[in-house]
């Protein structure tokens, strides 16, 4: 993957005095690293650092657990390199442009939801009329209405504390994470042209093996009552029983779904089902694919459309 240049003086411009009051010596299996200068380090890492969301699996697929070299292999590779991670902002402002750059849909939609919520009404007239030409600027934007947070840390109206000053961009890429993780639903689909609409109920009756595996996994976290036609209790977190209903005419990336909630559930012994659903909001597919030896089950990540 490409990353973008920049003089070393500059990559690390902030982070130099950081990242040199941490230096480690190193185990001797790791000698090499002791022969690096921290920028240099800085350097290579920026061109194998991935962050959450942008590290494929094997099968292609984006790993939606949050799992990154950046998170959960480099740290892991010396003292060092763990300490330059946890004070180098530098890696975490790049991976911030390139998700926007690669998966607009969630992350740049992550960055203008910030910034429409977090904005006084300047910030909002000069967005109005000048827009975020480049995926810097929008990053840049959100950066500068974080800083002014903290600044006003001192009046307890900030909403970051103080020793997240000094990592913004780690500080931000976080609450746009967690905003992408609220928004962002994975689960077997449903495929079925039509029209639906938001809060009018849906009687369906599941017969295909695909779709009785579909049901099967959805009310699996319930009790068996649920199974049973009986009224659907949330589980102690909260959860009601969800999936994806495909109503789209063609069935790809960027088409427009929906996410519904399953009432009442009665299973059958041979595991066809009637179901009552309710329709809850617009998504749009951001990933899809068929299991393997599933009778063409397909399952789909999907990122909720704000009203």
């Amino acid at each position: 993957m490409k990353r973008s240049k920049q003089s070393s003086t500059e990559m690390v411009e902030g982070d130099s005095s950081l990242i040199s009051s941490q230096r480690i010596k190193l185990s001797p299996t790791f000698p090499q690293f002791e022969m690096l200068n921290d920028d240099t380090i800085v350097s290579v890492l920026a061109f194998v650092g991935d962050a959450p969301f942008e590290l494929l699996s094997s099968s292609g697929r984006r790993f939606e657990d949050g799992r990154s070299t950046m998170t959960d292999v480099l740290p892991l590779v010396s003292k060092k390199i763990y300490f330059i991670l946890k004070n180098s902002d530098y890696l975490w402002k790049h991976a911030l442009i390139r998700l926007v750059n690669h998966d607009p849909g969630s992350w740049a939609n992550g960055l203008q939801q910030f910034i429409l919520e977090h904005s006084s009404d300047a910030d909002m007239t000069r967005h109005n009329e000048d827009g975020y030409p480049s995926q810097s600027d929008l990053v840049n934007e959100s950066i500068r209405i974080l800083s002014a947070s903290a600044t006003n840390d001192q009046r307890g109206d900030s909403f970051i504390n103080a020793a997240d000053t000094k990592l913004l961009h780690h500080r931000l890429f976080k609450l746009i994470f967690k905003w992408i993780r609220t928004m962002t639903i994975t689960s077997p689909l449903f495929y079925m042209p039509g029209t639906v609409r938001i809060g009018s109920t849906i009687g369906l009756h599941f017969f295909e093996p695909r779709y009785r595996t579909l049901i099967s996994e959805v009310m699996a976290p319930f009790p068996p009552s649920a199974r049973q036609g009986e009224p659907i209790i949330p589980t102690s977190l909260g959860a009601v029983p969800t999936f994806i209903y495909a109503n789209c005419r063609i069935l790809e990336i960027g088409a427009v779904v929906t996410i519904v909630q399953v009432i009442t559930c009665e299973i059958f012994p041979d595991g066809a089902a009637d179901v009552e659903l309710k329709p809850l909001s617009r998504a749009r597919i951001s990933h899809v694919w068929e299991r393997p030896d599933s009778g063409r089950l397909c399952e789909a990540s999907a990122f909720k459309l704000v009203d």
